[in-house]
């Protein structure tokens, strides 16, 4: 007694014919053309893993809403206060405010402690190298992960090289 199946797949891949089914739509090819679909569509699908966007909010992040820049004198505890972990599972939105209104594009002075860097190659076919330096501030969030993660950009990189990878722990 046969069985009809929704999805066909080629019964022997090392025939020069394929016959693909999906439904009542039926696609016949030669076994070149499928193996160079099927790489296309690999290369595709790992570019867009690779470079896919940020859906977290419906402006992306280098949108800018406080233009002027200005040292303020807010301790790590009181953005803590206004935007740490809790306060973001909380209450995202109004988070992100707060941040835009208080922080964005203001200069601070905190100290923390080198805790790590990580390279980070934005390039696809050419190296673009931006350290990620990651600080643990004191009180932190997290017993296991930095607090703070400042990415160098790469013309800020190359002419600090080797004081950026002279960076010790602690």
């Amino acid at each position: 007694m046969g069985e009809k199946q929704f999805i066909g797949l080629p019964e022997d891949f090392r025939a020069p014919v394929w016959h693909f089914r999906l439904g009542k739509c039926s696609i016949v090819t030669a076994r070149v053309y499928a193996v160079i679909a099927a790489i296309l569509l690999a290369a595709m699908s790992g570019y867009y893993v690779y470079m896919r966007p940020s859906y977290t909010f419906h402006e992306g992040p280098l949108t800018t809403h406080n233009e002027d820049r200005h040292r303020i004198s807010t301790s790590w505890a009181d953005y803590l206060k206004d935007c740490g972990g809790e306060k973001v599972i909380e209450n995202s939105v109004h988070t992100k405010i707060v941040w835009n209104e208080n922080y964005e594009n203001n200069i601070v002075e905190w100290q923390g402690y080198f805790a790590d860097i990580k390279y980070r190659n934005r390039g696809f076919l050419f190296s673009h190298i931006e350290p990620n330096i990651l600080v643990k501030m004191e009180p932190s969030e997290s017993t296991m992960f930095a607090d703070l993660v400042l990415t160098v950009p790469e013309s800020i990189y190359k002419d600090n090289k080797e004081m950026i990878d002279a960076l010790k722990k602690g």
